[in-house]
């Protein structure tokens, strides 16, 4: 039998269409299937370590230590694993999945993607950024402890002294001065001193200005001001120069504090005022003491009254009291925001400024928890929200305000109904009847709290189902849980159910499925009511950016909202890790690492 050329040719590309669909699944896995493979590191001689690899490109590589510490906070993405007892480390990098060599020694965060090694064997320090560039490799007589970063700026110190270099390792500053001041911000020229000399320098390393000081006079030169001005002394009194070196005010001042709102406090002849950024004096040099601009609110002790006067920079008075004339400076302290004062006299007073203009005192201010500096108010009975930085502002009108910090919203009370309102202090929904519990997807839970009974609004206001619920739960992914005449049933954004279960042994819906319990066992269904997962699993939890931790016959995996193993349950121990997002930590035996899974849902 003859077959004809063009169906050769037929059969030949489905062939290669099917060949080429497997190797596309190959090497691009579903989702965030780690699909890790064990190898080994050649650099690990006792095999102290364990690396798994993995060929998608949304799971980081996964390397397990006896001894894993973890680097600082400020820059989240890097692990160091202790191996050969400690004598040894290496880095991770959880985004990229490169692993530095090891070091003998330790790795150590300077700040974020800047590090330092020390290296025993040869006697030396690295300092190097990512991705792995060397910055500066010296003897080990540097001193670790003298290292700061200002910028792009690095501070160092060997065994001829201060220096200065930059992110690429060029020398900005030579190594040979006694102190380097590099300030607290990058506008901030730079100070080397030697002996008694200051040598004044542009962040580029080139010499602005030399000032000899007498140190017997208690001279002094100082860079921490934010604008990048310098505050120098000669000969006791105080002036400015600006960040060329220039002179802006001549040394004239018993005193000078730091620039702040474009204003410093300056004293001459025991006696203070207020100049500018050019020296010109803006507030008369009259009064009996003056602090510097803090948060926009400064004050200020009147010389012939002798009351402390707070004020704002641009001038205006917020409120006046009596000081004690021998504790004057502790009798005005107060503490603020750029929105709220805590004055310390004989009993403690609060203002509050409200809106953009107005302060008023309040009875209470009470700070928001982990929202520092945003405070529930009070006056008369009635509440009010202000925030530290003037976000928002909420009048003080309300019965009572919540904070829930859960869900990160508030509770606003007012004439038996409740409404959301979010930490920008925007409403989420309008005042409904009972207490708002929940807003999601513009449905709010609301429960009657005279029969505990429970339903849902939209948050306009219209009913969706009356308060006659034994149990509910906020919508998630347009259903949500309840229970009603002992009945429970998984409903829809219109209230009508959608599937019915003959127990509570169910969750919310979540990444498209939910859980569900039967016997002993649990597994994951559809809104259809279909298994995606059957149920075999020891727990469960919730689906959460496409993961879900679970354990099977002792061992943990992660399962997707496909139904499919992530990672399949092989593992001792698996746990989310809340100071990284979506990190996971991994425990087999007596090691652990730590995973990065992106992009999974």
């Amino acid at each position: 039998m003859q077959i004809e050329l063009k169906t050769i040719i037929s059969l030949f590309t489905v062939i290669l269409c099917l060949g080429c669909e497997t190797v596309s699944k190959f090497w691009d896995p579903v989702g965030c299937e780690a699909s890790y493979k064990e190898e080994k590191l050649d650099f690990d001689s006792n095999q102290e370590l364990r690396y798994f690899t993995s060929r998608n490109p949304r799971v980081s590589n996964l390397l397990l230590s006896p001894n894993q510490e973890l680097l600082f906070s400020k820059d989240p993405l890097y692990l160091s694993y202790s191996i050969s007892n400690g004598v040894k480390s290496i880095l991770i990098n959880l985004k990229t999945k490169e692993i530095y060599p090891p070091i003998e020694g330790r790795y150590h965060i300077i700040s974020n993607g800047i590090f330092y090694s020390e290296n025993v064997k040869e006697n030396t320090l690295s300092i190097f950024r990512i991705p792995y560039q060397k910055i500066l490799k010296m003897p080990n007589s540097f001193e670790p402890s003298q290292i700061y970063i200002s910028g792009k700026l690095i501070r160092i110190k060997d065994n001829k002294g201060f220096g200065v270099i930059n992110l690429e390792g060029h020398s900005i500053v030579l190594n040979h001065f006694d102190e380097i001041h590099l300030g607290l911000y990058e506008s901030a020229p730079i100070i080397a001193v030697k002996g008694e000399d200051k040598y004044i320098y542009d962040r580029e390393g080139n010499l602005l200005l030399m000032i000899r000081q007498n140190m017997a006079n208690g001279d002094t030169i100082r860079n921490i001001s934010k604008n990048g001005f310098l505050l120098y002394q000669k000969d006791s009194n105080w002036g400015v120069l600006d960040q060329n070196a220039k002179v802006i005010v001549s040394p004239k001042y018993e005193s000078i504090s730091n620039f702040s709102d474009g204003l410093a406090a300056v004293q001459l002849n025991d006696q203070w005022g207020y100049i500018d950024e050019s020296g010109k004096v803006v507030v008369p040099i009259e009064y009996g003491y003056v602090s510097p601009i803090y948060k926009s609110i400064g004050r200020r002790r009147t010389k012939d009254t002798n009351e402390c006067v707070l004020f704002a920079s641009d001038g205006k008075e917020i409120i006046r009291y009596p000081s004690n004339e021998n504790q004057a400076y502790e009798n005005c302290s107060i503490f603020n925001t750029r929105t709220y004062i805590q004055l310390h006299t004989k009993t403690l007073r609060y203002f509050v400024k409200l809106g953009k203009e107005k302060w008023v005192e309040v009875d209470s201010a009470k700070e928001v928890e982990d929202i520092t500096g945003d405070y529930i108010i009070s006056k008369d009975g009635k509440y009010g929200m202000i925030s530290f930085d003037e976000r928002f502002f909420v009048p003080i009108v309300y019965d009572k305000i919540q904070y829930n910090q859960i869900s990160k919203q508030y509770v606003l009370y007012q004439n038996g109904k409740s409404a959301l309102y979010d930490v920008d202090g925007l409403a989420i929904s309008s005042f409904l009847p009972g207490h708002v519990y929940s807003c999601d997807e513009g449905i709010c839970l609301v429960q009657n709290p005279k029969t505990g009974k429970f339903g849902y609004f939209e948050s306009g206001g219209k009913e969706i189902i009356s308060m006659t619920l034994d149990y509910a739960e906020g919508i998630s992914e347009g259903h949500a849980k309840i229970s009603r005449d002992g009945k429970w049933e998984l409903i829809d954004r219109q209230g009508k159910p959608v599937l019915r279960f003959p127990d509570h042994q169910f969750g919310s819906l979540s990444g498209g499925i939910f859980w569900r319990k039967q016997g002993s066992f649990y597994g994951y269904q559809n809104e259809k009511g279909d298994w995606v997962v059957e149920p075999m699993l020891d727990s469960y939890e919730s689906i959460s950016n496409g993961i879900t931790i679970v354990s099977q016959n002792g061992k943990f995996g992660l399962l997707g909202n496909k139904g499919n193993w992530i990672v399949p349950p092989t593992w001792d121990h698996i746990k989310k890790d809340h100071l990284r997002e979506n990190a996971y930590l991994f425990r087999l035996g007596e090691r652990s690492g730590i995973a990065m899974f992106t992009n999974c849902d």
